[in-house]
């Protein structure tokens, strides 16, 4: 039987908590690194897995501060948009994101709210701002 094989199902639950833990690592890391563009990128990748397409924008928004010129930024930011029904979005808007990262993750460092507020969704830096479609 090859269902035999393949062994047990993979748990849902087990699966959520690891990518929790996945998010929680990786703001960690950006709390301590706050300019590694890599992880933002890798921080947004996650959430884009996870279909946390408006989380995704702040750490895209964050690291295209820095690194304007890295290509896979703008298209993971391209997709991004896309899946959330938009076609563009306002420098300003970037800019707003960026500031929100860097403010929550500047709160969870130092024991902040930021932490609590998302209980234990994937999305739980995704900010409480839903903005108009452009």
């Amino acid at each position: 039987n090859p269902a035999v094989a393949l062994g047990p199902a993979p748990d849902p639950q087990a699966e959520v908590q690891v990518n929790i833990a996945r998010v929680e690592g990786l703001t960690q890391h950006l709390r301590n690194n706050p300019r590694d563009v890599d992880e933002m990128e890798h921080l947004a990748a996650l959430y884009m897995a996870n279909g946390s397409y408006d989380a995704a924008l702040g750490p895209l928004a964050r690291a295209l501060q820095l690194d304007p010129h890295r290509r896979s930024l703008w298209v993971t930011l391209d997709s991004a948009l896309r899946h959330l029904g938009r076609q563009r979005i306002s420098d300003e808007e970037l800019v707003l994101r960026a500031a929100r990262l860097r403010k929550v993750s500047l709160l969870t460092k130092s024991g902040g709210e930021g932490r609590q507020r998302g209980g234990n969704c994937i999305c739980r830096l995704s900010p409480p701002h839903h903005s108009p479609p452009y």
